[in-house]
């Protein structure tokens, strides 16, 4: 495909190259942020801003333009927005979420939380973070420090099994179905000590690669299931109990809510129904991005900016 190149004049004037793909500011304008070029088509300019707060595309004419290249070229938010629709010759956003610019979203958790992460609303029984980190916590104690490795060794499949099923239970984030599907499924003991020889190689990996993270993947998908009852191979039994153990590593992906969250942020989640490493990367990809953007709220995990994100997929 050839790249279409124009010379825009600002103030008259000559300024730098503007294509596809270039990040663009808009001088008149500063509280958008940063810009990205979406299209060029005739006399028209499709930019999406950071900051704006429609899900459309703001256009600018050729023969009155405004924009200037921005001094930086690469952005972590613009270089992961997901692939625009184009109904009635408009560049929109995909998805039925509302759009959540990153300001929207932290007035909205500074309302709910003053205090922020440190808020008593946040940290108390009833509160976000409590009844997860209980379920770290119930992991650690009776699951880590290799004491689930022992037991894998062991071939002891029946008390690893009882004890995973406690932390999940502990957590309070399956719904019933869900919980009901896996119990079943890791009552076939072969199939259960593949599961966790997998799961233990992703905890105990170094870093979080697809060469280890996939075959995780593949030892929920193989879990058996019989017809007729709830589905085993989801996205929550994947992430839950990697998130639980390893909150400082890993993300949770409950599809409705995250898929909502990245549309809602404009962020390019590669979902896809069956669970696969490029949709997980791109999470963990996302957490490590909003991890950085919140730093200002001091942050502790993954947990604390997942609790922050999902604002934004309850829209």
């Amino acid at each position: 495909m050839a790249i279409i190149k124009l010379n825009f004049t600002y103030g008259g004037v000559m300024a730098e190259k503007i294509v596809k793909d270039t990040l663009v500011e808009l001088p008149s304008d500063t509280t958008l942020g940063l810009g990205k070029v979406l299209r060029i088509s005739g006399n028209k300019v499709y930019v999406f801003f950071i900051n704006q707060k429609k899900k459309e595309a703001s256009i600018f004419n050729l023969d009155n333009n405004q924009l200037v290249v921005a001094a930086v070229q690469s952005d972590p938010i613009l270089d992961n927005l997901p692939t625009f629709e184009a109904p009635n010759g408009k560049l929109t956003l995909p998805g039925k979420s509302s759009r959540w610019t990153l300001e929207q979203i932290t007035r909205e958790f500074n309302t709910r939380y003053p205090l922020g992460f440190n808020d008593p609303a946040y940290l108390g029984d009833k509160g976000e973070r409590k009844f997860k980190w209980v379920a770290h916590e119930k992991f650690i104690e009776t699951i880590g420090n290799g004491q689930g490795q022992k037991l894998l060794a062991e071939g002891n499949i029946p008390e690893l099994t009882h004890r995973i099923l406690a932390v999940v239970s502990k957590s309070h984030m399956f719904l019933s179905f869900e919980m009901m599907a896996l119990t079943d499924a890791l009552q076939n003991n072969e199939a259960a000590g593949r599961f966790f020889t997998a799961l233990f190689a992703v905890l105990d990996a170094p870093d979080i690669t697809e060469v280890v993270y996939q075959p995780y993947i593949d030892s929920v998908l193989d879990l058996p299931q019989e017809d007729g009852k709830a589905k085993v191979a989801t996205w929550p039994v994947v992430t839950l109990l990697p998130f639980l153990a390893q909150p400082d590593r890993h993300m949770f992906l409950k599809p409705t809510n995250s898929k909502s969250a990245a549309e809602a942020l404009a962020f390019n989640l590669h979902y896809e129904p069956l669970p696969n490493w490029k949709t997980y990367k791109a999470l963990l990809e996302m957490g490590k991005i909003y991890m950085s953007k919140i730093s200002h709220l001091e942050p502790r995990d993954l947990l604390d900016v997942q609790s922050f994100l999902w604002l934004a997929g309850h829209e």
